[in-house]
């Protein structure tokens, strides 16, 4: 990954963490599943961020924590 990757990562991914976290609560009923759930999608996310447009982060980590789940 390229130092901007890593930066588009911070800028984009981290900030959507708590929100990650309610959904995937909502989705396993259980916290550490959904702990997992979001430490997955971000990994995947992180491989996938070169393919990240920069528009709607939310969104597009929702799909992946959703398509993951």
């Amino acid at each position: 990954m390229s130092v901007d990757g890593d930066a588009a990562f911070e800028q984009y991914m981290l900030p959507e963490v708590e929100v990650m976290l309610r959904v995937a609560r909502s989705l396993t009923r259980n916290r550490a599943d959904a702990e997992d759930l979001v430490q997955d999608s971000l990994s995947r996310a992180y491989k996938a961020i070169e393919r990240f447009d920069g528009r709607h982060p939310r969104a597009w980590l929702l799909t992946i924590l959703r398509n993951t789940h």
